[in-house]
């Protein structure tokens, strides 16, 4: 439930942000209750999950991220 609660509180702080890198910090921090929704359930299926969403994460949060910097 607490994992939940993280990543709905996460995504509606993202949606006020008005700078692009504390969004994708909020998103990133968003993402990672979802990992850890996926961990608890205990199940092979959402630790898969969790292993596909943490890859995913760091690449295209990575690479946004880089952008970011770029632009700015």
């Amino acid at each position: 439930v607490l994992s939940l609660v993280a990543v709905v509180y996460a995504r509606l702080v993202a949606l006020v942000q008005t700078d692009l890198r504390k969004l994708l910090a909020y998103s990133a921090v968003a993402h990672m209750g979802l990992v850890a929704l996926g961990l608890f359930l205990f199940s092979g299926m959402g630790t898969h999950g969790a292993v596909v969403q943490m890859i995913s994460d760091g690449i295209v949060s990575g690479a946004m991220l880089l952008g970011t910097g770029m632009l700015y």
